[in-house]
């Protein structure tokens, strides 16, 4: 019979900051967390519950840079208002009920890499849809996806995770091998911007090895007006006549002049419209991405 946690929360608050070890922090500003460092984000434990679990209302958004290993056992437990969880590709595991409660979750990608999902790691999140696993998954622990009732796994047709969908009765689609989301986070890229840096509230994303940049962030600072429409899943971003459109999921741009075509589709990532680096070039700007110095150079 599988069990039911049952975890009990403190309600005293700890402020914004948690130390995680010595190599990993953890930071949480207006509802963003943001996960840095070489090594695994500390393990809490139902007497000694993690300060994101304690301060749950208030965390929104979780984004861990590469360089992190792991999320530690209920890491984020109950964070009922989690509606987004970005892990990088040197993840190796995800702990015991580390996201077990999060109810605003509905889509989660288990990034290649990643060989462990532990016990209870996503019980009880109820809205749940899609959680896309790769096949370097290899151990997916008892009651991982316990309470998921609208989940569909996607994954590879000879993965772990199909063995494991098969095993629970969960609803599986099969993808490329389930290792076509290989994502990491860049915490120290630099964006020039006619020769003066732009300061980054939200991190630079790599998602197969495309690079991808915030829209509202690049596009106002280079004089743009950027309005979201929540119906149509589409950033318009609008400069001297012309008006570029980016859907969430689409590839395709729409615009005054006629569609123009990204290398990859436009994605929303932690409340943030991301599109590839390329885009702002549709405005006739440069762009040149220097890998070895981690910094995009943009001109007009």
């Amino acid at each position: 019979m599988k069990k039911i946690i049952s975890i009990l929360l403190a309600l005293n608050m700890l402020g914004t900051y948690a130390s995680a070890s010595e190599k990993v922090s953890a930071v949480n500003k207006d509802g963003y967390v943001t996960v840095s460092g070489n090594d695994n984000l500390k393990d809490y434990s139902n007497t000694s519950p993690s300060p994101f679990t304690e301060d749950s209302e208030n965390v929104n958004f979780v984004m861990a840079m590469t360089g992190v290993t792991g999320i530690g056992n209920n890491a984020f437990t109950y964070c009922a208002a989690l509606g987004d969880a970005v892990l990088p590709s040197t993840v190796r595991y995800i702990g015991s009920q580390a996201f077990a409660g999060c109810t605003s979750l509905t889509s989660v990608i288990i990034p290649y890499g990643v060989t462990q999902i532990r016990n209870y790691a996503f019980a009880d999140c109820k809205n749940l849809s899609s959680v896309y696993i790769p096949d370097t998954v290899t151990i997916i622990g008892e009651s991982a996806f316990y309470g998921c009732d609208k989940l569909t796994i996607y994954a590879g047709e000879g993965s772990c995770a199909r063995t494991y969908a098969q095993a629970e009765g969960i609803p599986i689609e099969y993808i490329n091998g389930g290792q076509n989301q290989i994502i990491d986070v860049l915490n120290n890229v630099k964006i020039i911007i006619n020769g003066n840096e732009l300061s980054l509230k939200y991190p630079v994303v790599m998602k197969n090895n495309m690079t991808m940049i915030p829209l509202r962030t690049i596009f106002e600072a280079v004089g743009c007006t950027v309005t979201w429409n929540g119906a149509e899943q589409t950033a318009y971003a609008s400069k001297n006549g012309e008006s570029l459109g980016f859907r969430i999921g689409s590839a395709e741009v729409t615009s005054v002049s006629g569609p123009k075509q990204l290398d990859i589709p436009s994605a929303l990532i932690c409340g943030n419209t991301m599109v590839h680096i390329r885009a702002v070039e549709k405005l006739g700007m440069n762009v040149v991405w220097d890998g070895s110095q981690q910094t995009i150079t943009i001109t007009y």
